[in-house]
């Protein structure tokens, strides 16, 4: 079995065959909790850092309740730009720093994936106030024994995506799903669904770099993470942004009114100035 596709969780769907499991069954498995790191664990520690890095990482590949269950996903465009989308993180791999995604082959995204496989993936959780942004290498898995493996373990629902007739930013004439009429508002049969393999892609999202930042009124902190080749890595503590107006209003609403403690750290006044 390969490593990336192990523990598999399937999406939550609008609706299921007979065949499949329950939302109840899907629910159970998306809103497992994760394992807590507080503060004072990892604030001023390194390999703590990493590590809740990674929990969260985890948490968010099987639980559709976090906020790092849908990351910005950053490629290159063909003209060099920029091209960023929101995507479904489905699997999280520590010891290969894997992390995974599924699409539709045609989309621009594989495209741009293939001319240049670089790219970043970034994730923030507004209630742990931890922003991570990945630098990383996507490899595409379609019409291989590793996108055969995921399709497998896929629920028809889910299968029914890669039916789609036209490639995804197709330009149309009226609103449209893009799918066959009959299939707007039913579960394809397993023989129907296996016209959207030849569609499917399976991104693997190999880790190089990893960037942390925390938002802490006592004082923000940054670090970064860098594999070599060879896996081994190392850790630099990096100087965080002061807080701004922005921040200091997050503070506020999280932890109450702001004090002289630390209004120092406001950056310019009145709010919505510019810094």
């Amino acid at each position: 079995t390969c490593g990336i596709t192990r523990n598999l969780i399937s999406p939550i769907v609008p609706f299921f065959a007979a065949n499949e499991k329950s939302a109840t069954d899907i629910l159970c498995m998306n809103t497992i909790q994760t394992p807590e790191l507080d503060e004072a664990t990892f604030y001023n520690d390194l390999p703590q850092t990493l590590e809740k890095a990674w929990l969260l990482l985890e948490d968010a590949a099987r639980n559709r309740h976090s906020p790092m269950h849908t990351p910005v996903l950053v490629s290159s465009g063909e003209d060099q730009t920029a091209r960023a989308r929101t995507v479904v993180l489905r699997d999280t791999v520590r010891t290969t720093r894997e992390l995974r995604i599924h699409t539709d082959s045609r989309s621009a995204k594989i495209e741009e994936l293939h001319r240049q496989p670089t790219c970043q993936v970034l994730a923030y959780h507004p209630m742990q106030k931890i922003q991570l942004r990945l630098d990383a290498t996507a490899t595409i898995h379609q019409e291989n024994d590793v996108a055969r493996e995921i399709w497998a373990q896929m629920p028809l629902s889910s299968r029914r995506c890669y039916l789609a007739q036209e490639a995804p930013g197709s330009r149309a004439s009226k609103p449209t799903s893009g799918l066959p009429t009959d299939l707007e508002n039913r579960v394809p049969e397993a023989a129907e669904s296996e016209a959207g393999f030849r569609y499917f892609a399976a991104v693997v999202i190999k880790v190089e770099q990893l960037e942390w930042l925390y938002l802490a009124a006592q004082g923000h902190r940054r670090a970064q993470f860098d594999w070599a080749a060879d896996g081994d890595h190392t850790t630099s503590m990096l100087v965080p942004k002061l807080i701004c107006n922005d921040c200091a209003e997050i503070e506020h609403s999280i932890k109450g009114p702001l004090t002289r403690e630390y209004s120092w750290q406001w950056i310019s006044w009145p709010p919505h100035s510019k810094f």
